[in-house]
């Protein structure tokens, strides 16, 4: 076994452990975790995680803090090594025991955090994506986190007067511009009433919007032919803000809103929060009678219902501070970015999110667009540059709504009054949505369902996935079930924002050979979004860097805002150091950032030359006919077998035709009913070809050697093994100066193959049926991937250029390239992940796993096996114990498959032979083994299936109430599939007969409702 040690924090860096002669110093494995056991006074409550390697059997830890010299000796240090000595342990679950970890994820809904560095081309990551809690609200402060995870790589500026000329200008603008600061001058009606140093934050806010809506009012006043595009007022509330429906908003919220079309409603929500609040006063003096404490409950549940719409109808953010300092600009740049997450969170039309930044009396403005954070490199000095601030209030009003971030795409449909209306149209309140948000009925422009040019329009059925609606960098991705309004026919919609330099997943499902897999999802057609744009001469590709960002340069900056003196040629150096006292004017010009100001200080922040570019993406919309249900819904033990042997089939079907899908994770293995009358008739279908690659060429095979007698002889003298001559010369042919590793890695892993009485092959030297992709030279796309970090491989995962221990020898030199193994190991970590946390059929996740359920010492492993390979956000944690549990594959049995859920039982036998497979492939891989190792993979799989169908009695080691409580699970799957497949069918008859209420359309005519259907 492999030995483990818990250790103080502070002493890490000078802890070494005697191992027989060698002293060797080690790293964390698990950093800033605490130990769950409560500490004495005196000792170090943080402590790490030190792996010994497993050749080291023994350990003799005498002198376990080691100090540099004239190092002073801490006053905890004795306690430190007696805490030591307690935690040396053999065992890596007892270790776990020790650990105090975060909640584990509900479900995997990934949000994005930290980019994978990586030197290598093939596979990099956007971001790795780490499982969250949705167990319960996730509070301000980690949904902040979220919005910083997402933007600290991503954050660009625009030199402030570009910004504001082409981001946010329109034709008549300094004419305008000028004309309302005449009309707020002659009347008086000036901002200069804002206090230049404000000591109450209240000063600001109403301050604040009483300016921005008389700037608003002037507008109109001055230019009454122009109407405005956007019926917005501004909002001072901070006691009264929006209230979200969903467990992810924030606990903090803005301090000042421009909000649409709710002059007349602010009242009402006014006097609806006020009713809450004196509700929850009375709940809280405690009423004698229970029935009217509950009555009480629903009277304020039914009052937060009509207040919990309210983000859906916020325009524009504001966050405010009371000083510029460096500190309150970024936590009020992270705290906006929280706001404008939200906004996206909600908003399933919109398409980016506009926010502004109030410092003191300096103003930023900030734009989250699917691309990174973009903002203004410099300040505006709201007192001393009014026409720029006249100008940005302006915009957020004069322009279309679909350059301030609104998708004219997509339109609201009212079921019963069968009429469409844009979210931002005056008469829009929130009475048009449906019950929540997403319970909304849209009409989306798609591509056409035949395939042909051109789009169609589609209602929504129901939404299917709109937890990524809130990424601020990234695809995004947002799927309906809709109906097609000219057909009548079902498809899945899918939306996302891709990189342009990738294809599009009708191209990758156009290149498969045909007939096409049945086991891909069934891609229709894909199309680029366009939109008209006045500005730029009609109908244009709706992307980031030309129809959002106006195509002007944006650089990448640092999060560190540069404080300069009132200089008019000082200038700012493009580095991300600190900037000096002075700088030398007599540097070449372009070298600087010129800045300009009649303020007594400026703030800018820092341009980095480190010759990155942001990712153009493009709005994209893909029209597919699969539909079905996650894996983890699958509802017996066959059916997840059979669910993962289809969808293996079509990975390798997807391999073949040269492309690779590298985002293999539970939600994107599909359990799809073949029909609409038997939904236990399942099949299972690999979606989601987004991260997918391809290549032109395939590998060569040489030709196979002649059999060779000599080395079967020899390998029958050394080794007392028997082989065909034929076996022999495949293996001289495929390893001409290895082959004598190959039969070490073969012996070690197969003692089997020691028969001396049985011919045999030398293990795996089939010849594959087909010649996989070659990735000779590849390199990807785009810059970079996204994948569903929890289910990579640590090759993938791994921040360097390293692979499994022990699988150098016989692999190709260079770089790692993502190959077919990644993804099988995929396969694998999605399957052995449902086993850790499912509570049987149905996809209830375990008891062991809840929030709510104290952590025992027999759940303690569970918790940890679940955390340190799937659930952490940190990507050493992952990488490390997924490299740790490949070089000690006898922990795989002995310690992780002791925490499966026992309704999984009869899997140990797969999951130990498949880890062999993997471990085994890795070992030896070549060509040979890329086109191959499927069908080992699925070998296994249908064996061991075949093996689970042959028993009478699956699940005997569960007593007869466990029986009957997976039984009951069971049934109500099947139960949940036929209800959601009648609600699909209830829907399209009632979209149906609405839109019969429409006059009918020129030329267009309806046909009769069809159930969906694939392939």
């Amino acid at each position: 076994m492999a030995i483990y040690c818990i250790v103080p924090i502070p002493f890490l860096k000078v802890l070494k452990i005697t191992l027989g002669s060698q002293d060797r110093t080690y790293h964390p494995v698990h950093p800033n975790r605490h130990v769950r056991r409560p500490c004495s006074p005196g000792t170090v409550s943080e402590h790490v995680l030190v792996h010994l390697p497993r050749h080291h059997r023994t350990a003799v830890i005498p002198d376990r803090v080691h100090r540099p010299h004239n190092r002073p000796e801490p006053h905890h240090l004795s306690a430190a090594a007696r805490l030591i000595d307690s935690f040396c342990v053999t065992d890596p679950t007892t270790m776990w025991h020790a650990l105090r970890m975060p909640p584990p994820a509900d479900e995997p809904i990934y949000s994005h955090h930290n980019r994978i560095q990586r030197p290598r081309a093939d596979t990099e990551i956007e971001f790795s994506l780490a499982v969250i809690s949705a167990l319960h609200q996730t509070p301000g402060p980690d949904f902040e986190k979220m919005a910083k995870d997402d933007v600290q790589d991503n954050f660009w500026t625009i030199e402030t007067d570009t910004f504001l000329d082409h981001v946010l200008g329109w034709k008549t603008a300094d004419n305008d511009v000028c004309n309302v600061l005449h009309t707020l001058n002659s009347s008086s009606a000036q901002w200069l009433s804002l206090p230049k140093v404000p000591k109450l934050k209240k000063e600001l806010y109403s301050s604040f919007a009483d300016t921005a809506n008389a700037i608003v009012a002037a507008c109109s006043a001055t230019n009454p032919i122009v109407e405005l595009a956007l019926d917005i007022s501004w909002q001072a509330s901070p006691n009264k803000s929006p209230k979200s429906p969903d467990r992810w908003s924030p606990q903090n919220r803005p301090d000042l809103l421009a909000v649409i079309g709710l002059k007349d409603a602010l009242d009402e929500f006014k006097r609806l929060d006020t009713q809450i609040q004196d509700l929850e006063h009375q709940l809280g003096s405690g009423p004698e009678e229970e029935a009217e404490k509950e009555e009480l409950k629903l009277q304020r549940k039914e009052v937060l219902k009509k207040c919990e719409l309210w983000w859906l109808r916020v325009h524009v953010p504001v966050e405010m501070k009371l000083k510029d300092s460096e500190e309150e600009m970024l936590e009020g740049i992270f705290q906006l970015c929280s706001y404008m997450r939200m906004v996206l969170a909600e908003q399933l039309d919109r398409r980016f999110a506009i926010g502004l930044l109030l410092c003191k009396s300096k103003l930023t403005v900030w734009m989250c667009d699917r691309s990174g954070l973009v903002g203004t490199r410099t300040a505006i000095n709201i007192h001393a540059e009014p026409k720029k601030f006249i100008k940005v209030i302006i915009s957020l009003s004069r322009l279309n709504p679909s350059r301030l971030g609104w998708d004219t795409t997509m339109r609201i449909y009212r079921m019963e009054m069968a009429t469409y209306h844009f979210s931002t149209d005056k008469g829009v309140t929130v009475d048009y949505y449906g019950a929540s948000p997403h319970e909304t009925t849209w009409t989306i422009q798609g591509p056409r369902s035949d395939g042909n040019e051109g789009e169609d329009r589609y209602l929504t059925v129901k939404a299917l996935s709109t937890v990524r609606a809130q990424v601020m960098e990234g695809r995004a991705t947002i799927v309906w079930l809709v109906m097609n309004e000219r057909t009548m026919e079902w498809f899945v919609l899918k939306q996302s924002w891709r990189p342009e330099m990738s294809q599009t997943e009708a191209t990758f499902h156009k290149s498969l050979s045909k007939p096409p897999s049945f086991h891909i999802c069934n891609i229709v057609n894909s199309v680029d979004i366009r939109v008209m744009d006045d500005e730029q001469g009609g109908m244009v590709v709706d992307d980031t860097a030309n129809h959002i960002r106006r195509g002007v340069e944006v650089r990448a900056s640092s999060l560190k805002r540069n404080k300069l003196p009132k200089d008019p040629g000082v200038s700012e150096l493009r580095s991300t150091k600190r900037k000096k006292p002075e700088l030398d004017e007599s540097q070449p010009h372009e070298s600087f950032l010129h800045v300009t100001s009649t303020s007594s200080e400026v703030l800018e922040f820092s341009v980095i030359a480190d010759g990155r570019s942001a990712t153009n993406r493009v709005l994209t919309r893909t029209l597919m006919r699969t539909y079905g249900w996650p894996i983890k819904f699958f509802k017996d033990v066959p059916e997840l077998v059979n669910t993962l042997i289809d969808a293996v089939k079509g990975h390798r079907d997807y391999w073949f035709s040269l492309m690779l899908h590298r985002d293999v994770s539970t939600g994107n293995v599909l359990i799809c009913p073949r029909s609409d009358v038997n939904v236990k008739d399942t099949c299972g279908k690999l979606i989601d070809l987004d991260c997918s690659k391809t290549s032109d060429t395939r590998v060569e095979y040489p030709a196979p050697g002649p059999p060779d007698k000599d080395t079967a002889g020899f390998l029958q003298l050394r080794w007392q093994m028997s082989v065909t001559d034929e076996a022999a010369g495949i293996l001289i042919a495929r390893y001409p100066s290895d082959f004598l590793i190959y039969i070490d890695v073969a012996l070690s892993m197969n003692p089997d193959l020691r028969t001396a009485n049985k011919k045999q092959k030398i293990s795996f030297l089939e010849t594959p049926f087909d010649r996989p992709p070659a990735w000779d030279g590849h390199l990807p796309h785009i810059r970079h991937k996204t994948g569903t970090r929890a289910f990579m491989s640590a090759e993938i995962i791994c921040s360097s250029n390293v692979l499994y221990r022990g699988t150098e020898a016989l692999r190709p030199a260079g770089r790692v390239v993502h190959s077919a193994i990644h993804d099988l190991e995929s396969f694998f970590w999605v399957l052995l992940y449902l086993c850790l946390t499912r509570d049987g059929p149905g996809g209830g996740r375990r008891i062991e796993l809840s929030i709510n359920e104290p952590l025992t010492e027999e759940t303690k492993p569970i918790y940890a096996a679940v955390y340190c390979l799937f659930d952490s956000e940190d990507d050493h944690t992952l990488w490390n114990n997924k490299w740790l549990l490949f070089d000690n594959p006898d922990d795989l049995d002995e310690i992780i498959l002791k925490c499966i859920h026992p309704y999984f039982d009869s899997l140990k036998p797969l999951i130990s032979r498949w880890w062999k497979i993997l471990r085994f492939g890795y070992m030896t891989y070549n060509d040979y083994v890329a086109g191959s190792l499927h069908d080992r993979v699925l070998t296994s799989l249908k064996d061991e299936l075949g093996k689970i169908q042959s028993k009478s009695n699956l699940h005997s080691n569960l007593d007869a109430d466990e029986v009957a409580r997976m039984e009951n699970k069971t049934d109500k799957e099947i139960q949940r599939r036929k209800d959601d497949l009648e609600f699909i069918q209830l829907r399209v008859r009632q979209l149906d007969k609405s839109l019969k209420r429409q006059s009918p359309h020129a030329g267009q005519q309806r046909l009769p409702a069809t159930p969906l259907k694939d392939n």
